[in-house]
């Protein structure tokens, strides 16, 4: 009976040791991850690029970013360039606007902007290619009929 108590003593204190471990790595780790989950949402990316309409650099325009939230950030495009300081890291869709851009160019697919995200470029097809292409396309599905 004696060897059964002292045992079982044992047993609790371990389990009261293991225990105390077990939270103590769980609030670490908790910290942690927070810590990393705060660094990447305060993550800031500079975002500059080029931005030309039938491979001539686009004489001006706007560049524009809008996150699913609402958020809207944009600058000016001038001389094919453009240059967007401090935008939040994550998921952004870009857009380009001007006198000259297709409006298929007004809101683009999602694109994720992140520490590694050095420079946007975007080679822009003018409405005659966009006509004529889609031109191209129309003959060739007639001619497979």
């Amino acid at each position: 009976m004696q060897t059964l108590r002292s045992l079982a003593r044992r047993c609790r204190a371990h389990a009261a040791w293991f225990l105390a471990a077990a939270a103590v790595s769980l609030a670490v780790g908790w910290w942690s991850a927070e810590a990393r989950l705060a660094d990447a949402l305060d993550a800031q990316v500079d975002v500059v690029g080029s931005v030309t309409l039938d491979s001539v650099p686009l004489t001006a325009g706007e560049f524009v970013l809008e996150r699913a939230d609402g958020v809207r950030l944009s600058c000016p495009i001038a001389n094919g360039r453009f240059a967007l300081p401090q935008v939040a890291a994550g998921e952004w869709r870009p857009g380009l606007r001007g006198a000259d851009v297709p409006p298929l160019y007004h809101r683009m697919e999602p694109t994720t902007m992140s520490a590694a995200t050095r420079e946007l470029r975007f080679g822009l097809k003018g409405s005659a290619a966009l006509r004529d292409h889609a031109e191209s396309l129309l003959r060739l599905s007639k001619l497979e009929r």
